[in-house]
């Protein structure tokens, strides 16, 4: 009966263990497994590599860790940086965390690339690429409308500007052309990118609906999605949907 308990109290710690972790309390004195940051985004990584040099007291000069780990209620920070040192347990779970930081990283990249090279296509009308990514759905009847939405997603998403916040990365625009407000979006979030586009209400200059004097009519708001799978490889069309 001992000798049974003993080995279902393994077991059940060995799952708790493997569990993803949330914050780097004990770092330092047990190694890290690469399924507890599965799924961790690469600020969410780069975080809990910090974290570990937090809690010896290290002092951030990049402001939104020292922000941030300032706000903990456990953070003490150092008289000088030159006296930190990590052990060995905290200096492989730093490794570790940083290999797979540029391995989320990578795959990152090679997602914007293929965005990239999806927005050149549509306006090259490259039907070859095009294909490649939307292979799916491109012989369908209603592909030609689902092309022009994503093409003008992708006209209105600035690559290079996406701003990137733990788990999350967002890039978003409205138009109001002074009859109605249009918006266009770019979400990661964790293994998936999604692509919005639609006209979502009327202009703040509308004025009455009963005028006349503006065409712009309710039936016609509407959003439709995209979203794609972010692997290794790239990008993975995986479906699309709408509303309005």
């Amino acid at each position: 009966m001992i000798k049974t308990l003993t080995i279902y109290m393994l077991l059940l710690s060995t799952i708790v263990f493997s569990q993803t972790i949330e914050n780097c309390s004990t770092c330092s004195t047990q190694l890290l497994k690469e399924s507890q940051l599965k799924g961790k985004s690469v600020e969410e990584l780069a975080l809990l590599r910090n974290e570990i040099s937090a809690r010896k007291g290290y002092v951030f000069s990049t402001s939104k860790y020292a922000r941030y780990f300032e706000n903990q209620d456990w953070y003490k920070p150092a008289q000088s940086n030159a006296a930190i040192v990590l052990t060995a347990i905290e200096n492989e779970n730093s490794s570790l965390i940083k290999k797979l930081e540029e391995k989320e990283l990578e795959k990152r990249n090679k997602a914007l690339k293929d965005l990239a090279e999806l927005k050149k296509a549509f306006n090259d009308k490259n039907n070859g690429v095009i294909a490649k990514y939307l292979h799916e759905i491109i012989k369908e009847d209603y592909f030609e409308s689902l092309e022009s939405d994503l093409k003008t997603c992708l006209d209105h998403i600035d690559l290079k500007n996406i701003n990137w916040n733990k788990n999350s990365g967002l890039y978003k625009i409205t138009i109001d052309n002074g009859d109605n407000v249009s918006k266009y979006e770019l979400l990661f979030k964790y293994d998936e990118l999604i692509l919005t586009s639609g006209m979502h209400s009327h202009s703040e200059i509308f004025g009455d609906f009963d005028d006349g004097y503006s065409d712009f009519m309710s039936e016609n708001e509407y959003a439709i999605w995209f979203v794609f799978k972010i692997t290794e490889n790239g990008i993975v069309f995986d479906r699309f949907n709408g509303a309005g």
